[in-house]
C-alpha cells in the first residue's frame, strides 16, 4: 500500500480492480442486466452500502459490465439493471432518501481517455442518468461521497485534477431538487493534492465532507452559506480521511488511515479529537478504515482492511459502544489472496450492512456481510 493510494481513494479503490482487469476493460456504454434471482456473489467489486430500513438496501460499484448497483428487498440481494456511459464506468457512493429517492454517484472514462462525474437516480422504479457538472480539465473528475438531506437538497463531494494532472481540487456538488450545481470548496493547498472522499449531510445547515491533503487530513464543514474548512487531527502525510457520518450538531465520526494504521476522529461539537483505535496489522503491513457509519453515541461501525504477512488481506470491521472502539470478527472467505470492506451502513443495532470484495483465486468477487445484533454473516 503506497502513499498515493492511501492519499486518494478512488484511485486505491480502481487500483484494488488490478485483479479484475480482465472484467473492467471491456465496460461499455450498455446497462447491466437485472438478475432474476438472489446475489451472492458476482465478478467486481461493491464499494459502498445504503440502508433505508431491514427491507431496503442499496450496494454499488463495479462489475463485469460497468456500473454494478444490488438492492435488498428484506429476503434476497438482486442485481438492478444501472446506466454505464463511457468506456470505464463505476459508481463509488450511494445514499437511500427513501424508497422511492436514492443516488448513486461515481465517474466514467470518455473516448478521449478523460473521466467525468456520473449522478445516476432511482426513482423507485429504474435508475437514470442525471446531468452533473465536471470540471474542463486534462485527466478528469471523480466523485467519491454522496449524502442527501430531502428530496430537494443533496450533495456529492469527490475530486478533479488540475491542468496537466499535477495538482488536484476538490469538487463539491449540490442537488436543490432540480439540477446539481457545482459549489465553491476549498483548496487549502495551491498546486498541490486536495481531495474529498465522503459527505454526511444533517441538515440544511449542517454538512461534513471528509478527505486529504497534502499535509494530512481534510475536513470541510457547510453551514447553510458556505464550506470552510474545520481543523483536523492528522498533519502528517499520508494521513486521510475516507469516510465521514454525523448523529447530531455535537456528534460525528470520520475514519481512515495514518502511515501507523486505523485512524478515527470524533466532532464533539466544538473540535475534532483522535480516538484510540484497534489496528490488527503489525510488522510493517498496513490497517485502514474506508467507511464509518453511526446510528447513535453509544452505537457506530467502521469498515476496512488490514493485511498480514502470511494470509495476504482481510475484512476488518471495527465497532464504538459509547466509550470505545474494538474489532469485531469478520468472514474471510478471500482465504490467503484477500479480503476487503470498502463501505458500511447501519440503521439500527441489529441492521448493518457491510460491502466489498474478496478474491477467491482468480478475479474479485463482490462481498456482502450483515451484523443482526451478534455476530456477521456472509450473504
Amino acid at each position: 500500500m503506497n502513499v498515493s493510494q492511501l492519499r486518494h481513494r478512488p484511485l486505491r479503490l480502481f487500483a484494488g480492480l488490478a485483479g479484475v482487469s480482465c472484467l473492467v476493460l471491456g465496460l461499455g456504454a450498455a446497462a447491466s442486466p437485472a438478475s432474476p434471482g438472489a446475489i451472492t456473489s458476482l465478478p467486481g467489486q461493491l464499494l459502498s452500502v445504503s440502508a433505508v430500513s431491514a427491507s431496503d438496501a442499496w450496494a454499488v460499484g463495479v462489475g463485469g459490465t460497468g456500473t454494478l448497483i444490488l438492492h435488498w428487498n428484506g429476503t434476497s440481494w438482486t442485481q438492478v439493471a444501472s446506466p454505464s456511459p463511457g468506456t470505464f464506468a463505476s459508481l463509488a457512493a450511494v445514499v437511500a432518501v427513501s424508497r422511492s429517492d436514492v443516488w448513486a454517484v461515481g465517474s466514467y472514462r470518455t473516448s478521449s481517455g478523460g473521466f467525468k462525474t456520473l449522478i445516476l437516480h432511482w426513482n423507485g422504479t429504474s435508475w437514470t442518468r442525471m446531468p452533473s457538472p465536471s470540471p474542463e480539465v486534462t485527466d478528469g473528475s471523480f466523485l467519491t461521497g454522496v449524502s442527501a438531506v430531502s428530496a430537494s437538497d443533496a450533495w456529492a463531494v469527490g475530486w478533479y485534477y488540475g491542468t496537466g494532472g499535477e495538482n488536484s481540487n476538490t469538487l463539491i456538488l449540490h442537488w436543490n431538487g432540480t439540477s446539481w450545481t457545482r459549489m465553491p470548496s476549498p483548496n487549502p493547498v495551491h498546486l498541490g493534492f486536495n481531495v474529498l472522499n465522503s459527505a454526511s449531510a444533517l441538515s440544511a445547515s449542517t454538512v461534513w465532507a471528509a478527505g486529504g491533503i497534502d499535509t494530512g487530513t481534510l475536513i470541510l464543514r457547510w453551514n447553510g452559506t458556505s464550506w470552510t474548512r474545520v481543523p483536523s487531527p492528522g498533519r502528517a502525510a499520508p494521513d486521510v480521511l475516507d469516510g465521514v457520518s454525523a448523529v447530531s450538531a455535537s456528534d460525528a465520526w470520520a475514519a481512515g488511515a495514518t502511515a501507523a494504521g486505523t485512524l478515527l476522529l470524533h466532532w464533539n461539537g466544538t473540535s475534532w479529537m483522535r480516538a484510540p483505535s484497534p489496528n490488527p496489522a503489525q510488522d510493517g503491513n498496513f490497517s485502514l478504515l474506508n467507511s464509518v457509519s453511526a446510528v447513535s453515541p453509544s452505537d457506530a461501525w467502521a469498515a476496512g482492511t488490514y493485511s498480514t504477512t502470511s494470509s495476504g488481506t482481510k475484512s476488518l470491521a471495527l465497532h464504538w459502544n459509547g466509550v470505545l472502539w474494538t474489532q469485531v470478527a469478520t468472514p474471510n472467505p478471500g482465504g490467503a489472496t484477500g479480503t476487503s470492506l470498502a463501505g458500511v451502513s447501519a440503521t439500527s443495532p441489529y441492521n448493518v450492512w457491510a460491502v466489498g470484495d474478496t478474491s477467491p483465486g482468480s478475479g474479485g468477487k463482490t462481498l456482502i456481510l450483515h451484523w443482526n445484533g451478534s455476530s456477521w454473516t456472509r450473504f
